[in-house]
């Protein structure tokens, strides 16, 4: 990605990562959450909660091969981290409720993420709107 993206300062590096929605701050209201899904880009995240409470539901497989799922709540202090292909889903518990999250790219789940930015650029599948520059480094990196 260093190559790709020309890390760590550069103007593809901002647009990669402000239009797949790394960093960011959650807050919201008692019952709001999210639904049951698997981040499309297959990184890693993590979710460092700050305030408030919030119901986590995480499944995925675990480096034997079986599947675990785990259920929990997260309070101020405590921090999620689940890898590529872990479906997720969340409810805020209390009002208010703030959480700080990023995803992670690293040597476990470059290619696919690298498989996924080539399909965002060659054939649409995401609508993240790349632009010119940051699809063509992406198409020639994977051709």
């Amino acid at each position: 990605m260093e190559a790709c993206l020309g890390y760590p300062d550069s103007d593809l590096a901002d647009e990669y990562h402000i239009k797949t929605h790394w960093k960011i701050i959650l807050a919201g209201a008692r019952g709001a959450g999210m639904f049951n899904h698997s981040d499309s880009l297959l990184t890693a995240s993590w979710h460092a909660h700050l305030m408030g409470e919030k119901w986590w539901y995480v499944c995925g497989y675990l480096l034997d091969g079986s599947q675990q799922c785990y259920e929990d709540y997260l309070v101020p202090g405590e921090t999620l981290y689940y890898g590529k292909h872990w479906y997720h889903e969340t409810q805020n518990i209390v009002t208010p409720t703030m959480t700080i999250t990023d995803t992670v790219a690293h040597a476990d789940n470059f290619e696919s993420i690298a498989d996924q930015l080539h399909a965002t650029c060659a054939q649409n599948k995401h609508t993240f709107d790349f632009s010119a520059n940051l699809a063509v480094g992406t198409l020639e990196k994977n051709t």
